[in-house]
């Protein structure tokens, strides 16, 4: 009896050890540890809360050759986040002919999809492929970023995605369309998010190098018994740069001697001291800062800086955070009052001008791409605007998911004249980004990119097939490559034909003719122009005064003036109420 005792506390053991070595194994695996992408055992995990569905892809893994090794950063962590890769060779050219760059203008959606990307990530330590129901993750490429969507909505405090080394950059069609073509670029070494104080942040140790991502718009604080009257700003790095929330950071030579506010340090700054009549002798800048996130409050009467005017701000390359992380290089932001946002370029000396006057050659409305597309306008110009397609996505460059160029186009001033010149039922684009409340807010308000070298393409949320709108483009439209309109342009669109057309004001006929003296029997050949070309007046028509001396007839799409005898007669070319003459001496053969 004592002997089949001991066997069996023997064979329990055993049974206990196997099974912690099971729950060890199946752990690992769902913890990601496979290095090969694709094999890890689904999972019973789910994430909470557990209601995302999953559709599987047809998008199967493509082998092949790919470029060098790639780095991942964070560009931007406020709400949906986006990863910024490098380096890429922008020469690169496109797959289909007349698709503009691969690179930059790619666009694929859901590239989580593909086994490439999603086999690489991993969510709370588990792979993305192993999870039976998905975290909403949508992984969009525009450009050389990835734009993330979905995460806010179930992310917690703590929460982590990693991009594990390895994983594939989707190369599209080189159109505009979803299409997978292959994988171009791996990453080289694994990049980590997480989670902190209401935004993403680059999850990495003590000394390693941050970035600024984004800055607030400068606001109004109101005087307390501690503080008078105070602009107050914040602008947030891509990691934590305090482990603690942290106060009178102006009082630390790390912070006061290392930051700058349109060119003087904060230390010297508050050399000066703000005398006020409510709460007495207080420092005219105060610092602090929580995790990612450093606040600037700026009392008014120290005339440091006006929210209406340009304002400078400085972090030197050696600066040190509370949290110990530093900077590789100096970070300077320039903020335009006109998008309450802060740009990385500064703004340009010279404003942007007009080179070369564009006129409308058509219209087209919607496609055949469902929702978006119904809201979809094309304005297809006779000459180029730019020299081939780019993407502007979401046009204002405070939505989460700004534009690559977007920082190029405020300081050149290219975007602010966007938001001035196009207007959809009477209303700038500016006052509809206004009325939407915040930057994020106007995503839908105007989505717009120029398709090829003369479509400017967009849908706005003020567009539908099913309503009846107006469009108008106003004189002085500016675009980068130094297209500008000289003309108003109005588009109106019929709900119940879903068709649109154009008006464009004639502003006059110009008639040239290369001699205005001939002999009886020459002829000579007549230019007639509407300025604008566009112009919706009506046709061009020409006629003489008196056609027994000169007669004028269209000939192979060319005007030309025929002597018939001695005499004077005027050539007049008219459209509309507009109108152009040129006088004609006829004299006889000698």
């Amino acid at each position: 009896m004592k002997r089949t005792g001991k066997l069996g506390i023997m064979i329990l053991c055993l049974v206990c050890m196997l099974t912690m070595c099971m729950t060890a194994v199946f752990a690992f695996a769902a913890e990601g540890g496979t290095t090969e992408p694709g094999i890890t055992e689904p999972g019973t995990t789910e994430a909470e809360p557990g209601t995302w569905e999953w559709v599987p892809s047809d998008y199967a893994y493509t082998s092949g050759a790919v470029g060098e090794e790639l780095t991942m950063a964070l560009v931007k962590g406020n709400g949906d986040f986006t990863l910024e890769l490098s380096p890429f060779d922008t020469s690169k050219k496109p797959q289909s002919e007349g698709a503009g760059d691969r690179v930059l203008n790619r666009n694929l959606a859901n590239t989580q999809h593909f086994q490439g990307v999603g086999n690489y990530i991993y969510v709370n330590g588990i792979q993305y492929t192993a999870y039976e129901k998905k975290p909403d993750i949508q992984f969009h490429v525009r450009g050389h970023q990835f734009w993330v969507y979905g995460v806010n909505a179930w992310a917690k405090e703590g929460t982590t995605i990693e991009f594990r080394r390895g994983m594939y950059y989707p190369l599209g069609k080189g159109d505009d369309s979803d299409g997978l073509h292959g994988y171009e670029g791996r990453l080289g070494t694994t990049f980590s998010v997480e989670y902190s104080g209401g935004t993403w942040i680059a999850a990495v140790s003590a000394g390693s190098v941050a970035s600024l991502t984004s800055g607030t718009s400068i606001a109004t604080v109101d005087a307390d018994m501690t503080y008078p009257d105070a602009y107050q700003f914040t602008v947030n790095f891509n990691i934590k740069m305090t482990n603690e929330a942290a106060s009178d950071l102006e009082d630390d030579d790390s912070y006061a001697e290392k930051i700058s506010i349109n060119g003087k340090t904060v230390k010297e700054w508050n050399q000066t001291k703000v005398n006020d009549a409510e709460v007495g002798e207080v420092s005219p800048v105060l610092i602090s800062s929580t995790a990612s996130n450093i606040t600037f409050t700026v009392a008014k009467s120290a005339n440091i800086l006006n929210p209406e005017e340009a304002v400078v701000l400085t972090f030197d390359e050696t600066f040190v955070s509370k949290s110990g992380m530093v900077l590789e290089e100096t970070i300077t932001r320039y903020y335009s009052a006109f998008f309450a946002y802060w740009s990385t370029v500064e703004p340009w000396a010279e404003p942007l001008e007009g080179i070369t006057p564009v006129n409308i050659d058509r219209i087209a409305v919607g496609g055949a791409g469902g929702e978006q597309e119904a809201k979809r306008l094309d304005i297809l110009f006779r000459e180029n605007i730019m020299p081939g397609m780019v993407l502007f996505y979401g046009t204002h460059p405070g939505q989460a998911n700004k534009p690559g160029n977007a920082d190029e186009m405020v300081a050149s001033g290219a975007l602010e004249n966007f938001a001035t010149h196009i207007l959809i039922n009477n209303q700038t684009i500016k006052e509809l980004w206004d009325a939407a409340g915040s930057a994020s807010a106007t995503w839908s308000v105007l989505e717009q990119y120029v398709r090829s070298a003369n479509n400017l393409s967009f849908s706005s949320s003020h567009i539908q097939k099913s309503v009846a709108y107006t469009v108008t483009l106003k004189e002085g439209l500016l675009f980068q490559s130094g297209a500008y309109l000289d003309h108003d342009v109005t588009i109106t669109h019929v709900a119940d034909s879903d068709t649109a057309t154009y008006t464009s004001a004639l502003k006059e006929v110009v008639l040239t003719a290369d001699g205005d003296e001939l002999t009886v029997g020459d002829t000579t050949e007549l230019t007639a122009v509407k300025n604008p070309l566009d112009a919706t007046d009506g046709d061009l028509t020409l006629a003489s005064s008196d056609n027994s001396v000169l007669t004028v007839a269209l000939v192979e799409g060319r005007y030309v003036a025929t002597a018939v005898a001695q005499g004077t007669a005027i050539v007049t070319a008219t459209c509309g109420n507009k109108s152009a003459s040129v006088t004609f001496t006829v004299v006889p053969v000698l």
